[in-house]
């Protein structure tokens, strides 16, 4: 079922529907009312979840039932034959995607002809697109190609083109074996370091022999493929050592590469290295840098996709950072309210729930121009906040909170503020009194020095019974700490969402506004 939703996903947003599926759509058309069409419209509507489902409404039978299974079989068939026939143009697709798909389409074309002995025509579609693949550098369909046409070549007793031909099949089979290699060497490393067994010497090691090896590669054959694959690796061996400038500056050499390139380039893989470029960024806390090209990254991906949550996720954080909590809020409800939140693994839907917890925590501080909304605005956001409950939010999130020492951190501090907003102070003594001990048994490190000043700092909201005016007096010299600090700050590392000093000043402007409206 699942593979039938993604393929009908695909050929309904980038084909004429009315056309190759016009019972999915066309009410007056003869097949709209029968098994097929009501099929059809149940997977698209997703009003069918699982075959048992589609079985039991349409024949009243286990999906085991001879006939659903012939339904399910000629669905399948008609759906693959429709992704033969899609839309794939500029400017909503890239040059080289369009390309691609065209000749993949034509190599399919020119086999067809061959196999029912229309050699000429098949040698033609076949020539003609083999000039198109070389220019795109299309190697896996450069070599079936360069192999169709000199089998024809000599079948036709064209001895001379048979013999270029040959030479074009051997080269691009030893071009496709080394970006094979390339590829594979990656993958490895990626399902090796998964493995706890593998100590850090000995992937450090890996990584390392991996490079040199694609480098070699590269040396011999010159190819995009091959190209985009050591910049790969060369990020992926900065980023074990937690080399973040060396990340960065293979990350911008590759988007160079590909705007030189743009005969080569498409937006997901400009997007890729974009992405890199973004989340070294935020680890190097340059969040204003960050921050600057948050759109291009999203907007580089295919909406409702894997990379592009994973770019919303960095946007959320960089735009919270620079104190963009509008542009924060909107990207928390364009991931939130995509139809394909809800099948995206369970820990980076957890991480959602973490940022928009900060979202709202601004909202309800009124951090930043966020103090300058319209009425209209004010009640929305406060209808919003009765809507939260704290306690289906730390339900929520239990596998972010196993990470002690960064998104527990975050947990932690946003459950702090939110009993302050809900003025629960005799919770939220008892959280903070926590605090003494989450200090001591997780966060010990050098690398979290401003995550315990900022948790020292709340301390003082129990010493001083959250009187604010107390409280800045007692935290004068661990908020001079705190801004001396600030060039270290790496909020991916420390789950610092909303700087602390922002944090910090909203909290104490929050319970200033509190006392002002007892003393009325």
């Amino acid at each position: 079922m699942e593979v039938l939703k993604e393929i009908l996903r695909i050929v309904t947003s980038k084909a004429d529907v009315s056309k190759i599926l016009p019972e999915l759509v066309d009410q007056n058309h003869s097949d709209y009312h029968t098994l097929t069409g009501r099929y059809l419209r149940g997977i698209h509507t997703d009003e069918f979840k699982t075959d048992e489902e589609a079985a039991q409404v349409l024949y009243k039978a286990h999906r085991s039932d001879q006939r659903y299974r012939t339904l399910k079989s000629r669905v399948y068939d008609r759906l693959i034959h429709s992704v033969l026939f899609l839309q794939v143009k500029q400017p909503e697709h890239s040059e080289y995607l369009s390309y691609y798909y065209k000749c993949t389409r034509n190599l399919i074309c020119a086999q067809t002809l061959i196999r029912f002995a229309a050699r000429a025509a098949g040698h033609e579609v076949a020539e003609r697109t083999l000039t198109m693949a070389e220019k795109y550098q299309f190697t896996d369909i450069c070599l079936a190609l360069a192999k169709i046409l000199h089998d024809t070549s000599a079948v036709m007793g064209q001895r001379g083109k048979a013999s270029l031909y040959r030479g074009k099949t051997s080269t691009y089979t030893s071009l496709l074996q080394a970006e094979h290699r390339s590829d594979f060497i990656i993958d490895t490393f990626v399902l090796e370091t998964d493995m706890s067994s593998r100590t850090t010497a000995y992937l450090s090691d890996m990584a390392e022999a991996g490079l040199m090896e694609i480098r070699e590669l590269c040396a011999a054959h010159k190819s995009h493929t091959l190209i985009l694959n050591e910049f790969r690796m060369r990020i992926t061996l900065h980023s074990f050592h937690g080399q973040h400038s060396g990340t960065l500056e293979t990350a911008n050499e590759a988007i160079a590469y590909l705007e030189a390139n743009p005969h080569l380039s498409q937006p997901a893989r400009l997007g890729e290295f974009r992405l890199q470029k973004l989340t070294v960024l935020i680890a190097l806390g340059k969040v204003q840098e960050a921050f600057r090209i948050t759109d291009y990254v999203t907007n580089s991906f295919r909406a409702g996709g894997y990379n592009w949550f994973n770019a919303l996720y960095f946007s959320i954080i960089a735009a919270l950072r620079v104190g963009e909590y509008e542009k924060a809020a909107d990207y928390v409800n364009q991931a939130t309210k995509h139809q394909m939140y809800n099948l995206i693994d369970d820990f980076r839907r957890q991480n959602f729930t973490l940022l928009n917890a900060y979202v709202l925590i601004a909202e309800q501080l009124q951090l930043g121009s966020l103090v300058n909304a319209s009425p209209e605005e004010f009640q929305r956001r406060g209808a919003r906040f009765k809507q939260f409950r704290l306690s289906t939010y730390l339900n929520s999130i239990p596998e972010v909170s196993k990470y002690k020492q960064f998104y527990n951190t975050a947990v932690l501090i946003s459950t702090i503020c939110f009993l302050i907003l809900y003025k629960d102070f005799d919770q939220a003594e008892r959280r903070i009194e926590y605090i003494k001990v989450y200090v001591s048994r997780y966060i010990r490190s050098q690398t979290f020095h401003r995550v315990k000043i900022f948790l020292r700092m709340l301390q003082a909201f129990n010493r001083c019974s959250f009187d604010p005016k107390q409280i800045r007096k007692a935290n004068k010299k661990l908020r001079a700490l705190l801004e001396e600090s600030g060039a270290e700050s790496n909020p991916t590392a420390i789950g610092e969402f909303i700087k602390f000093e922002v944090l910090y000043e909203g909290l104490l402007s929050f319970l200033d506004r509190y006392e002002a409206s007892l003393d009325e």
